[in-house]
């Protein structure tokens, strides 16, 4: 199932959150859970991402980025190391994936495969051993 960004998930309404940066009163939205309704899957909020929904890749952070990150610094022992390769991920993540353009083989390396597989069971044939009557 495709999102779109501009469809609603199904338990998420959309907010106000107000933030203060430099003394203006900037508008943000983000996603709140509706009351009574369960929290998308991350499997939902992956497909919205990946269809190019910056507010969906923005609940995926803020649901898996204190894990991921305690993950990180067990494995570094290190909390800006942890913290650098957290930042790295995330920028990874963000890039959306190259579509895969289908391509088919030519008529010449169905041909080779072909042969190839011709010769395979002919050298089987002749490894096999006949039983004596």
């Amino acid at each position: 199932m495709a999102f779109a960004c501009n469809e609603s998930i199904p338990g998420m309404e959309r907010e106000e959150a107000a933030a203060s940066a430099g003394g203006s009163l900037l508008r943000t939205p983000r996603l709140v859970n509706s009351p009574g309704q369960p929290e998308p899957s991350p499997e939902q909020l992956a497909e919205r991402s990946q269809a190019g929904c910056p507010e969906s890749f923005e609940q995926l952070l803020l649901r898996y980025e204190s894990p991921v990150f305690n993950f990180l610094h067990q494995l570094t022992r290190n909390r800006q190391d942890a913290l650098d390769r957290l930042i790295e991920l995330i920028r990874r993540a963000a890039v959306p994936p190259v579509p895969r353009r289908p391509t088919r083989p030519s008529a010449a390396e169905k041909r080779r495969r072909l042969e190839s597989k011709v010769r395979r069971g002919a050298t089987k044939r002749l490894r096999r051993i006949e039983p004596e009557d």
